[in-house]
């Protein structure tokens, strides 16, 4: 990686920059809350275009309580010019109504999340504003979506399931396919530090394309104690027609953090993906090593070096990052 002196130094610049005060989420009266997060980064990159300051994502978020079983949410969501494509840059992510059913089941309606991707993101992964998770990075699941959703627990909670019926072309499209998307998460957990479970999202013509019908499979494991957390998962995706994201998609995913000294604010993180398409001969890879650490109440930084690898010209991307989470 080219000039690794002067990115640290531009790493060390940004951490001090980023030392902002803490602030906590506003009560606005006793039922509504708002919250604001902020995603950016200072990036190295051997693909010259990438390298410099960025401001990835910015969410700010509306929580109503009617009363003890109904409640509203909405956020917005702004990305940066590079991601923002037709979606443009900022855009309703989640509208939704949660109705309590009893006091293991909730029902959830609007534009809403997905089963897998945010397990993965808050219990798992855990560094969202370092990189998506597995199958979001890859383009295998969408976070947001419109639809009807139905979670809960069982067995004393050791068994909880998240099922969804949606679209199915995901938050932020216009096209609105012919079909509808089936789509699931179950997971059990043994004792107190493992978790195992599987997801899935069955579809039927998605954008309206005849037999583009996306299959989504995955198992998935965790282990957590107060040391350290690890998890894996794999995928299998598969659009059933040719010329889409997926054909014959084959992938697996480990990541981990360890905890450092300064206890619960400070930790070693690492992950690595691998994905093979079977219809082009495609392996990609992603591996990401760092550190995060709390400067504050809601401040979070995560130095990290990172590699990219998508069997794009003019090849695989090293990059030398500081990321920043502000979480308001």
């Amino acid at each position: 990686m080219r000039n690794m002196t002067k990115a640290a130094l531009g790493l060390a610049a940004a951490g001090l920059m980023a030392a902002a005060p803490a602030h906590a989420a506003y009560q606005l009266g006793d039922s509504v809350s708002l919250g604001m997060k902020f995603f950016s980064d200072l990036t190295f990159s051997d693909n010259d275009a990438d390298t410099g300051f960025h401001l990835k994502r910015s969410y700010v978020t509306l929580k109503a309580k009617v009363d003890d079983r109904l409640k509203l949410r909405l956020t917005l969501d702004q990305r940066d010019e590079d991601q923002a494509g037709p979606k443009g840059g900022v855009f309703v992510k989640y509208a939704y109504v949660d109705m309590e059913l009893d006091a293991n089941t909730t029902a959830r309606l609007g534009l809403l999340d997905t089963p897998y991707v945010g397990y993965d993101e808050d219990v798992m992964w855990g560094y969202r504003f370092v990189a998506p998770t597995f199958t979001d990075q890859w383009g295998a699941q969408t976070s947001a979506d419109l639809g009807a959703s139905v979670m809960g627990a069982v067995r004393d909670g050791q068994v909880q399931y998240h099922v969804s019926l949606l679209n199915g072309e995901g938050y932020g499209n216009k096209t609105n396919g012919d079909g509808f998307a089936l789509a699931g998460r179950v997971n059990v957990e043994l004792g107190d530090r493992v978790r195992v479970g599987g997801f899935f999202h069955e579809e039927k013509g998605r954008d309206g394309v005849a037999d583009y019908d996306p299959s989504r499979e995955g198992l998935f494991a965790s282990y957590e104690d107060d040391l350290f957390r690890v998890s894996g998962q794999y995928l299998m995706a598969d659009d059933n027609v040719a010329g889409q994201t997926f054909d014959t998609g084959r992938g697996y995913n480990v990541q981990g953090r360890l905890k450092l000294p300064k206890g619960d604010e400070a930790f070693a993180f690492g992950r690595y993906d691998r994905l093979d398409r079977k219809d082009t001969g495609n392996e990609e890879s992603l591996f990401i090593l760092g550190v995060s650490a709390k400067v504050g109440k809601a401040l979070t930084l995560a130095p990290n070096i990172r590699r990219l690898d998508t069997n794009a010209a003019p090849g695989a991307d090293n990059m030398l990052i500081l990321n920043a989470q502000l979480d308001l």
